[in-house]
């Protein structure tokens, strides 16, 4: 069951967080309109910087292509040069 008073208390209903969020969403809209001129300026080389990061932060978890982990004795993944052998 949920207790209201604690939900009631909780910094998700106070009302200084409320007041943050929206003086901190005010500040970013501000300074946001303040810089535009810098951010389009920059545009295209945060696109071509973007690149490279997407690549390193998306292929993070795609581990080190390792054919096999003989510590836990795996055997390697099948490459098309495996298949070429069958096919010959």
């Amino acid at each position: 069951m949920i207790d209201l008073n604690a939900l009631a208390r909780s910094a998700l209903a106070s009302p200084m967080r409320t007041a943050f969020l929206a003086l901190t969403a005010a500040g970013a809209a501000a300074i946001a309109y303040d810089h535009r001129v810098h951010v389009i300026g920059a545009l295209p080389y945060l696109v071509l910087l973007a690149c490279p990061l997407m690549h390193l932060f998306m292929m993070r978890g795609h581990g080190d292509h390792a054919h096999g982990d003989k510590a836990r004795g795996e055997s390697p993944r099948p490459t098309l040069s495996n298949h070429d052998d069958h096919n010959a």
